[in-house]
């Protein structure tokens, strides 16, 4: 009966999982990070910061260098200045309750000796950490994972990409994405990006017929 008991709330505890995994949604804005650099919707502004590197882009994907050697750089997906938000519903996640988790993944290759990290920051009255496994240059191009669950007071999010060693020259990133639920889905394009698409099409169809 103990058994039984406890498959049963394994299978409980599965499906409450499967709940508040709620579809997969994208939450990034220009998440692909070809030409075009991503960014956290707040308010219907974008943001992400560049700190200490040169921004350009190869492969498809976004290269940050180093600026100055010796120095840390590193890319932000969002904004530190919590005066720009003061919930989660301004970054359009009104439905998410405490206790749901915020994944977020990304392509990352490494260039250069030393390893580069991303992890997902909540805001609590203060910004809160992740942890993250650190890639280096033989780890090549790899999909990386990171999680937070959400507390009652979390008003924020942000995803940063960050060099732990002065030694690395240049890392790249791409197809990013933040969703709400405990497993990472395969990336997928944001509205913002399909509704940039539309507006791509749409032009491509009107220079044609001019």
């Amino acid at each position: 009966a103990k058994t039984l008991a406890t498959n049963a709330q394994g299978k409980a505890d599965q499906l409450d999982d499967d709940m508040n995994n709620i579809g997969g949604y994208n939450y990034v804005g220009f998440s692909s990070g070809d030409d075009i650099l991503p960014r956290l919707m707040i308010k219907n502004l974008g943001y992400y910061l560049v700190t200490n590197g040169v921004q350009d882009f190869a492969d498809n994907m976004v290269s940050i260098k180093q600026k100055t050697a010796g120095t840390w750089f590193g890319y932000d997906v969002g904004t530190t200045d919590h005066s720009k938000f003061s919930s989660l519903a301004d970054f359009r996640m009104k439905e998410v309750k405490e206790g749901q988790w915020i994944t977020a993944s990304s392509n990352l290759q490494v260039f250069g000796t030393g390893s580069v990290n991303m992890k997902i920051y909540l805001y609590n009255d203060g910004w809160k950490e992740s942890s993250s496994k650190n890639i280096k240059a033989t780890d090549g191009v790899t999909r990386v994972v990171v999680q937070q669950k959400v507390a009652s007071d979390t008003t924020g999010i942000l995803v940063r990409f960050q060099a732990n060693d002065s030694t690395v020259t240049e890392f790249r990133f791409g197809n990013v994405q933040v969703e709400v639920g405990i497993r990472a889905t395969p990336w997928k394009k944001s509205d913002i990006d399909i509704s940039e698409d539309i507006n791509n099409t749409a032009q491509k169809v009107q220079d044609d017929l001019e």
